[in-house]
């Protein structure tokens, strides 16, 4: 990776986060925590776009749009959230994910704000971009180390504290532009398949999806390996890696 030149780095929790004694933080959570230092990490660049390594780009538009709106709107941050008309959990369960986020708003900041936010729509952290300049960046840093530094309930809460920080500043703030479901599907939640070689929403106008986004792969993969769903179908791994990726557990 560095001989294509790529900057490869080590984020030191402990550096940039207070984390309280006793508090359970589990290895790949780093990759969750460090989000809001990226300029810190990799200085020197104007645009930051963050893609969770369970993703894949189907059109170049998609970060062509989050790019270029981060450097139009500096004091926001362009985000999907999960909201779309394919994705069936409005259909079969309109409330389940407003019990989740009654969950994650309460764990990190009481019941108040709880209830407060557990009916607005989750904006998935697995795909943005911010320029530089954005305050987003020191808040959202202020505000995952607030989280952490008085000790939380539960692992699951723990799990998605810096995306229920992010979705805070956003909604109380404002300073969010709302990006189609197309630029970041969460499949687990949708219906994506492959028609005539391409991933589509798999409900007419059967709308290509530019960003791929294997959400919830410990749980799916299997099924999305067998739908065609990776990239390239996965022609590109060997019989030993697909097996490997099968076995993939939940955090």
């Amino acid at each position: 990776m560095r001989r294509q030149g790529v900057t490869i780095t080590t984020f030191d929790r402990k550096s940039f986060l207070p984390i309280k004694s006793g508090s359970t933080i589990r290895q790949y959570q780093n990759a969750q925590l460090c989000r809001p230092f990226l300029p810190a990490l990799f200085p020197g660049h104007e645009i930051y776009l963050w893609c969770d390594s369970d993703l894949w780009i189907q059109h170049t538009e998609s970060i062509e749009l989050y790019c270029n709106l981060a450097n139009d709107y500096r004091n926001k941050i362009p985000i999907a959230p999960l909201v779309d008309s394919s994705y069936k959990f409005h259909y079969e369960d309109g409330k389940e994910f407003m019990r989740y986020a009654k969950i994650w708003f309460a764990g990190c900041y009481g019941a108040v704000m709880g209830q407060t936010y557990c009916d607005k729509a989750i904006l998935s952290s697995g795909m943005f971009a911010l320029h530089r300049d954005n305050p987003l960046w020191k808040l959202w840093g202020k505000e995952i180390g607030h989280i952490f530094s008085k000790g939380l309930s539960s692992h699951d809460i723990a799990h998605l504290a810096e995306q229920t920080a992010l979705s805070y500043l956003a909604y109380s703030t404002g300073a969010f532009i709302p990006i189609e479901a197309i630029h970041n599907y969460n499949c687990h939640v949708g219906c994506a398949a492959r028609r005539n070689g391409r991933v589509v929403i798999d409900i007419p106008p059967y709308r290509e999806i530019g960003v791929v986004h294997l959400t919830y792969s410990s749980k799916r993969m299997s099924e999305y390996i067998k739908s065609g769903l990776l990239y390239q179908m996965g022609n590109y791994l060997a019989a030993s890696e697909i097996a490997s990726l099968s076995l993939v557990t939940h955090y």
